[in-house]
């Protein structure tokens, strides 16, 4: 039944790809303006901005300045435990 519904649904895209092909279109897409961001480029960007203000919180920590390995291992290992007994209360 699966194939059934997948061959109309993959037809029905392959005649689009033909038609924006032989109309010029291939590769724009024409159903929203190009200065509209899309909700997953939304997302990707709050990600990155998120992951940029970690780093950035991280390489202000005083172990972290002072390449102080050991220490950094023995925090990070602490983290760990914190946040598994955070996950298990």
């Amino acid at each position: 039944m699966g194939t059934i519904i997948r061959l109309p649904i993959s037809c029905l895209g392959y005649r689009r790809i033909v038609n924006d092909r032989r109309n010029g279109r291939l590769g724009r897409d024409t159903s929203r303006p190009l200065n509209m961001i899309s909700p997953q480029q939304t997302f990707i960007n709050n990600w990155s901005e998120e992951k940029m203000a970690d780093i950035n919180s991280i390489s202000q920590l005083p172990t972290v300045k002072d390449l102080d390995l050991v220490r950094m291992e023995k925090q990070n290992r602490m983290a760990e435990i914190v946040l598994d007994l955070v996950g298990k209360w």
